[in-house]
């Protein structure tokens, strides 16, 4: 963009005429050759304002789109910050960010670049684009700032997600092993309980072959015996029953009928 000091394409107009104007002086006229001089100095003057016009409306119209782009990326940065406090921000869109500032960044400085080739010094424009550079480093800054906050929460997410594995995996094991231990502990009750089933019918079979005898006294002691051994063996079936040996509840059911 080259804004350069100009005449007026008016003043132009009036300058051609006066130089015309003092060609015929003294009733000379002027010469085909300084006419067409004038002629193409006066097209000369008219393009180079035409092309200073185009430039202005070129500059503005970057400007303009540059602040609408820098409030947008201004907008999303603090949303990025929002979804932050609210634990719910990615680096993807920090990144999406810090590319949009960057070609920001590039713009500005071409537009920087033409201002500075621009002779008259415009001002008011070069000023403007101080302040865009100084709005761009401000956010760049806090995007920073961002993208340093997500890593960390990142990171202390990751811990927490290492260590909730290593829990669980540990109470998976752990939770292996009591399943073992019970599986363990299962047939060793079952084992007792068939010991202590079979030991209340090897007593009640005992009881059951009691000698035959004919005195009744003898009588009388055998018959004790009998009773306390079909007692011992009904003990064995009711601890056999209460292991879970559900054979034992018949028999005990049987040898009540023999205990007096």
């Amino acid at each position: 963009m080259r804004h350069t000091s100009f005449i007026t394409v008016p003043a132009a107009l009036l300058l051609t005429a006066a130089l015309a104007v003092s060609c015929f002086q003294d009733g000379e006229t002027v010469s085909k050759t300084k006419y067409d001089a004038l002629e193409k100095a006066y097209g000369e003057l008219r393009e180079s304002h035409q092309k200073v016009q185009a430039d202005y409306v070129k500059s503005n119209e970057e400007l303009s789109a540059i602040l609408e782009e820098l409030a947008d990326v201004s907008s999303k940065t603090t949303s990025l910050k929002a979804d932050l406090e609210k634990g719910r921000a990615r680096m993807t869109q920090a990144e999406q960010i810090g590319s949009r500032i960057e070609t920001l960044r590039e713009r500005i400085a071409q537009l920087e670049k033409e201002v500075q080739l621009d002779n008259s010094s415009n001002k008011a424009l070069k000023e403007t684009i101080k302040q865009m550079t100084e709005l761009v480093n401000k956010q760049e800054q806090e995007l920073s700032s961002l993208k340093d906050e997500i890593a960390h929460k990142n990171q202390t997410i990751s811990a927490q997600k290492d260590t909730i594995e290593r829990r669980n995996k540990t109470i998976e094991s752990q939770k292996s092993v009591i399943e073992q231990q019970n599986e363990e502990l299962q047939r060793t009750v079952t084992h007792q309980a068939m010991m202590l089933f079979q030991a209340g019918v090897d007593l009640e079979e005992l009881g059951d072959s009691s000698p035959e005898v004919k005195w009744k006294k003898n009588k009388e002691k055998v018959g004790m015996m009998q009773q306390v051994i079909y007692k011992k063996a009904l003990e064995y079936y009711r601890a056999a029953e209460e292991q879970g040996y559900t054979p034992a509840t018949a028999r005990i059911t049987s040898l009540k009928a023999k205990i007096k």
